[in-house]
C-alpha cells in the first residue's frame, strides 16, 4: 500500500529553516532534512508507515523553496507549489491520501488530477475554518473524541486515533540539574474554540511562578485591516444570497474563514513573557531540559485528553503538568506518570511543588517515557489508522 502525508508546515517554522540563506541553493533531499529538524512529526507518520511495511511520501506543500528545487531535479516544467505537489503525487501514485491541509483547492485538484487514489482521510483535531474539506474527503481521523464524536453525529465517516510520540526522535541527556523552570510551548490563539482556557491559565501562572512562556508571536500592525475585513463580511451575511455569491472569489474564500472577529494576537499580560516560539529538535531538547512542561487541551476537547503533547513532553522523559481529563487515567497514571491539575491555583500549587523536587519531578518523567515507549509511539498510532484505511477501502463499492 502507498500513502502520502500531505502537510503545512507552520509559518514561522519554515521562516527558522530558511534563516541560512545559503539552504535555498543545497539539493532538496537537504533542504527536506532541514525541514524535518523543525517540523518533524509528520516525517514520523511516513517512517512509521515504512516500519510498518507500507511505502510512504510526505510532503509540505508550502514549503516553496524546497519544492521549486525538487521541481528543478526531477525536471518538472511546473514552478508553483500547488501544481509541483500534483507532479511528485502523480509520480508516486497513492492509493491513500492523509490531507493534513485543510484547504479544499489543492483537494479537489487532487480528486481531479492524481489517478490512482482510493482514499482520502482527513484529521480534525483543531477548529476547520473551511468544512467544504470534509465533503470532499472520504473519511476522518482525529485525535479528539468529542470532535469526532460530533463529525460522526453529522453523517462523516469518523474514526478516534491518539496523537504517539515520533519514534526516531531518541531523548536527548537530561542536564544536571535540570533547569529550574516551568515550561509551556505552544500555541495560545484567542479565537473561538481555541485557547481561551490555557490563556486564562497562563495569565494565572506567570504573575505567580518562573514561566518560561514560548509561542509564535504575530505582528498585530494590520489588526485593524483584518477586523475591518471580518466587519464587512458580517454585513454582507445580512444581504441573502451575498456570501455564498462571494465566495466564489479566492480571497472572499479566506475571508469566511475567519471564525471570529479578529483581537490581539497575544493578551497584554502575556506578550511580555513570550519567547520566539521553538519547534522540532529544539522544542522537544526544551521539554528534556526542564524541570516541569505545562500543557493544556484546546477549548474544543472539554473532557479528553488528546493533544500531542502529552506524548511529546513524555515521551522525551519531561515531567508533564497537564489537565485533567475524564481519559487521562487510560493514557496515563496521574501523579506517578503524569500530573494532573483543576484548576490554576492546583497547578500553580503542583508547579511549586515539583520545582522545589527536581527528582521527584525527574523520576515521573522517566516513568513516563517508559510508558510511552510501551504504548503510546507513532507506530502504535500508525498501525491503527493503517486499519482504518485498510478497512474503509474493503467497505467502498
Amino acid at each position: 500500500m502507498r500513502v502520502a502525508n500531505l502537510y503545512y508546515v507552520y509559518r514561522d517554522a519554515l521562516a527558522q529553516v530558511y534563516t541560512d540563506p545559503t539552504l535555498a541553493h543545497v539539493p532538496a533531499a537537504q533542504q527536506l532534512a532541514a525541514i524535518y529538524q523543525h517540523y518533524y512529526y509528520y516525517h514520523g507518520y511516513t517512517l512509521a508507515h515504512r516500519e510498518l511495511g507500507w511505502e510512504a511520501l510526505d510532503v509540505p506543500v508550502n514549503a516553496t523553496v524546497y519544492l521549486k528545487r525538487y521541481a528543478a531535479e526531477a525536471g518538472y516544467s511546473a514552478t508553483q507549489p500547488y501544481d509541483v505537489v500534483i507532479e511528485q503525487l502523480k509520480a508516486f501514485r497513492p492509493e491513500v491520501v492523509f490531507y493534513h491541509v485543510h484547504t479544499h483547492e489543492l483537494l479537489a485538484r487532487l480528486r481531479a488530477e492524481v489517478p490512482g487514489i482510493r482514499l482520502i482521510a482527513i484529521p480534525a483535531n483543531t477548529p476547520v475554518s473551511d468544512p467544504e474539506v470534509f465533503r470532499l474527503t472520504d473519511i476522518v481521523v482525529g485525535c479528539i473524541p468529542e470532535v469526532i464524536e460530533r463529525l460522526g453525529a453529522e453523517g462523516y465517516r469518523a474514526y478516534h486515533v491518539h496523537h504517539g510520540f515520533a519514534t526516531h526522535l531518541a531523548p536527548v541527556p537530561a542536564p544536571e540539574p535540570p533547569v529550574p523552570q516551568l515550561v509551556f510551548s505552544g500555541s495560545i490563539v484567542r479565537g473561538k474554540d481555541f485557547h481561551a482556557q490555557r490563556e486564562a491559565l497562563l495569565v494565572y501562572l506567570a504573575q505567580a511562578l518562573p514561566l518560561a512562556l514560548y509561542s509564535p508571536l504575530p505582528d498585530d500592525r494590520d489588526l485593524w485591516l483584518r477586523q475591518a475585513v471580518y466587519d464587512i463580511r458580517q454585513a454582507a451575511l445580512r444581504i441573502p444570497g451575498l456570501d455564498a455569491l462571494l465566495g466564489q472569489l479566492p480571497l472572499w474564500r479566506k475571508v469566511q474563514r475567519l471564525l471570529s472577529r479578529p483581537q490581539a494576537a497575544i493578551h497584554p499580560t502575556l506578550r511580555p513573557r513570550v519567547r520566539p516560539a521553538v519547534y522540532g529538535e529544539r522544542m522537544l531538547r526544551l521539554m528534556r531540559q526542564a524541570t516541569v512542561v505545562l500543557n493544556a487541551h484546546i477549548d474544543i476537547s472539554p473532557r479528553s485528553a488528546s493533544n500531542i503533547r502529552l506524548f511529546e513532553a513524555t515521551g522525551m522523559g519531561g515531567c508533564l503538568l497537564t489537565d485533567w481529563k475524564e481519559n487521562l487515567h487510560s493514557l496515563f497514571e496521574p501523579d506517578t506518570e503524569v500530573v494532573s491539575y483543576r484548576s490554576p491555583a492546583e497547578a500553580a500549587e503542583k508547579a511549586r511543588y515539583l520545582l522545589a523536587n527536581p527528582a521527584t519531578a525527574r523520576a515521573i518523567g522517566e516513568r513516563a517515557a517508559a510508558r510511552v515507549a510501551r504504548e503510546h509511539t507513532l507506530v502504535h498510532r500508525i498501525a491503527a489508522q493503517q486499519d482504518i484505511f485498510q478497512k474503509a477501502l474493503r467497505a467502498r463499492p
